[in-house]
Formats: C-alpha cells, sequence, structure tokens
C-alpha cells in the first residue's frame, strides 16, 4: 500500500512542478587558473585565481543551498499528496 502511495504522491508532485516555474540550481565551471599546470607566473595571476576560486565556492555554496530548499519543497508537496490522499481514504467529503 504504501508503494501505491508514494507512486501517487510521485505523480501529483510531477504534475505540480510543471505547473509551477521551476528554478534551475546551476554552478559555473570551475576556473580555468586551477587547470594549468606550474606555478603562477605571479601575484597578480595567483591573487586572480585566489578571488576565482572564491567566486566558484561562493557558486557551489549557493548550488546547495538552492537544491535544499527544492528538495524542502518536494518533500511538503508530496506529505501534502499523502495527507490528501489519506483524508480522502477515509472518507472524508472535503480535505485541505
Amino acid at each position: 500500500m504504501k508503494t501505491v502511495a508514494w507512486s501517487i504522491a510521485v505523480l501529483c508532485i510531477a504534475g505540480t512542478a510543471q505547473a509551477e516555474a521551476v528554478v534551475e540550481c546551476s554552478v559555473d565551471p570551475m576556473p580555468e587558473c586551477v587547470q594549468q599546470s606550474g606555478a603562477f607566473a605571479n601575484k597578480v595571476a595567483e591573487q586572480t585565481c585566489r578571488q576565482a576560486v572564491k567566486d566558484y565556492q561562493r557558486t557551489v555554496t549557493a548550488f546547495w543551498d538552492c537544491q535544499r530548499a527544492q528538495a524542502s519543497k518536494v518533500d511538503r508537496n508530496a506529505r501534502d499528496v499523502i495527507r490528501l490522499f489519506n483524508c480522502r481514504k477515509r472518507g472524508k467529503e472535503t480535505c485541505e
């Protein structure tokens, strides 16, 4: 029975996700400066690369925050769907 409830939840969530605007979580590409070999040519190149790595780290953190927010939303939707299903299963006339 749990499989049926989760199947229904997945179908309902998929339908809900299509109706809402989907936020795309993304990460910037890895900085090119860290993919090169050898030492930095000078301190300016090192500092420029350091800043690029810090910027990259910020996008990774933002990506994970976005992923967590999306997962929480999907979890809330799944719980709502299951709650509504169980309400109808109990024969209630109105379920909110």
